[in-house]
């Protein structure tokens, strides 16, 4: 009974967590779209006001005026945390997934990425070792033979 009660009060956070970020970024969304609409309602404006200076003839000023247009920043969407609950903790987990090896592979070759972030594969690279043996010529990987000994009794 106490696992099923636990596991309804997980699923209840996790579903009011999913509402909450969908809802955080709704409410980006929206913020996003009203600060661009703001930003081109600016842009407009100072475009005007540097055509008005061309006509007079103050080619400067017209160019000061389009280059000092403030840039609007969207607000940021507040986020509401899970209710607390005694004896519950909703910590926040970061998850990661590889969507393009190579790209990767070429930001850790560029020193753009530690080289941790990729391993390579040993028992692949055993069997291929074994498969191929000296025919296996890779770049960064050195094949070699050892010769075993094993005593049988007799």
């Amino acid at each position: 009974m106490a696992k099923r009660a636990e596991a309804a009060v997980k699923a209840t956070l996790r579903g009011y967590d999913e509402a909450e970020e969908r809802r955080v970024r709704e409410e980006q969304a929206r913020l996003d779209a009203e600060a661009r609409r703001e930003q081109d309602r600016v842009n407009r404006l100072a475009e005007k006001r540097a055509e008005r200076a061309e006509a007079k003839g103050d080619l400067d000023r017209a160019e000061e005026i389009r280059m000092s247009v403030p840039v609007v920043v969207a607000q940021e969407a507040e986020r509401k945390d899970v209710p607390t609950v005694a004896g519950v903790a909703a910590p926040l987990r970061w998850l990661h997934e590889v969507v393009d090896l190579p790209a990767l592979v070429k930001a850790v070759t560029a020193g753009e990425v530690p080289a941790e972030a990729v391993r390579a594969d040993d028992a692949f690279l055993a069997r291929m070792a074994t498969e191929q043996r000296d025919l296996l010529r890779w770049p960064g990987v050195r094949v070699w033979s050892e010769r075993g000994l094993s005593i049988g009794r007799g």
